[in-house]
This record gives structure tokens, sequence and C-alpha cells, in this order.
């Protein structure tokens, strides 16, 4: 009976590593997962929430251009330099379905016909996007057609894109690094036509995935509206918990919702 032998086959996947590669490397965190697992008392609750990260993972525009490795509420994303737009795609798709995820309630009316609700449930996206040094292994892997398959990301960008995220982000939004700005400079790509935008407090830049879906207009204002109902009920339960942090955090997003609301009015 063959018996895999784990050790050689790292070994082998590493026999043709000769540098670290440089890539674009995002690392992105989908905000209040964590709590809603440690209440969860049965594996449905997490359903909706296993079908958008799962079918984020699975693009098919972003097959062979964006190597995914995800695990829990966390996803890292690396693409090679070429594929920066297809990258901002691909998380700007994935905030705003995150956002906008509801469920749609139908009620019959006794005098005939029927009115449909929208259940929100407003997930948000968090993180950070680096440019640097990376070796992802099962690309390695495919390369030298060995079959392979570990999630394993080494190198230090893997560490600036998680620090980008945990120690920088702060708020729901996903952030970018001189690096990654500088690469866009090389790149002759303007941060306007990448949908980033200057935070006025911190002077960070963040992927404005709202005005990506739109295109500079303001989308649908009733799902506006719904989205900020949801996050306003999560602030009156942050205000009761004294939960200093998550206030600011919703705050900041609440405000980032009601500024696509405000841009309908002109």
């Amino acid at each position: 009976m063959y018996m895999k032998n784990a050790a050689y086959e790292v070994a082998k996947v590493f026999e043709g590593v000769e540098r670290f590669e440089n890539r674009i490397v995002a690392f992105v965190d989908v905000m209040g997962i964590r709590s809603r697992m440690k209440n969860a008392e049965t594996p449905q609750e997490l359903e909706m929430f296993s079908k958008l990260m799962h079918m984020y993972n699975n693009q098919p525009f972003a097959e062979d251009k964006i190597e995914t490795i995800m695990f829990s509420d966390c996803m890292y994303l690396v693409a090679e330099p070429q594929y920066i737009k297809e990258l901002i795609c691909l998380l700007s798709n994935f905030a705003y379905n995150l956002l906008v995820n509801r469920t749609t309630e139908i009620t019959l009316k006794e005098e005939g016909g029927f009115e449909s609700n929208n259940l929100w449930d407003c997930f948000k996206l968090r993180g950070g996007i680096t440019y640097g040094k990376i070796l992802v292994l099962d690309e390695q892997a495919k390369k030298e057609k060995i079959s392979f398959n570990s999630n394993i990301v080494l190198g230090p960008s893997v560490i600036a894109a998680y620090e980008l995220e945990s120690k920088q982000a702060i708020y729901p939004r996903i952030i970018v690094d001189e690096a990654f700005l500088s690469l866009l400079d090389m790149n002759q790509l303007s941060y306007e036509e990448c949908y980033l935008v200057e935070d006025k407090n911190d002077k960070l830049y963040y992927l404005d995935f709202w005005k990506y879906m739109f295109k500079g207009k303001c989308g649908p204002v009733d799902f506006l509206i719904g989205c900020i109902k949801y996050v306003r009920k999560e602030l009156d339960e942050a205000v009761k918990e004294e939960n200093e942090k998550l206030v600011k955090q919703l705050k900041w997003f609440i405000e980032y919702l009601e500024d696509k609301v405000r841009c309908s009015m002109q």
C-alpha cells in the first residue's frame, strides 16, 4: 500500500524554488464572523456566509489569475502585477455582495396579492493590499507539474498584508500601502481608475467598492437605506455593550454609506 510522504512532497516543491516572487498580496477578513461562529447553535446558521466565501474563492474570471487561500473568515489573494484590475474587480464584488446579502420574505395579503420584504444580513469586509515578496507553494507545484495541495503562503508580504488588515485598516475598508501605490505608478495606473480614495482623517487610501460597482453613480438607494438601517441596529447594540472600538468602526461605515446616498441627491 502506497503511503504519502508529506515531507518529501514539500521538499520536491522547494527543489525548484530559487527566490520569492514579487506579487500583489491581499489579506481580507469578514468582520463579525468570529462572534457568529462562537454563538452558532447549528452549522446552518453559517451556511450563507460559507456560500459567499466559496463563491468568491471560485470566480471564473479569476481562474489562473488570482490565487486564493481561504480559511475560516479570512482569505489571502495573490496575483501577478498585470492582474491589478482583476483583483480590484474581485475584491469590489466580494465587498458589495457581502454587504447587500439579504433574503426576501414574501407575505400573502388577505385581500389578494402579496408583499415582499428584504431581511438584511450585511457582512462587512476589511483588508489590506500590498506588493512584494511571496511564495505560494501550490502555484510553485503547478509550475513543476507536481500534484500538491497545501494552501501554504510564505514570505514578507504575507505578514505585511495581514498587518495592514489587522493593525491599520481598523474600519470596514480595504486599504493599500505605499508598495502597492508604487506599483500603480510604475504601471501608469491612476488611483482613480483603481477606485482608490484617500481617507481625510488618516490619509490612507482605500478601495471604494461601491463606486467601483456603479462606476461613480449612486447605485440602488433602497439597498443603501436597507444596509444603513441594518448597520444602525448593530451600532445601537455596540453602544449598549460599551464596545467603543466597534462603535467607531460602525460609525465610519455608516458615514461611508450615507455619502453614497447623498450623491443621489446632487
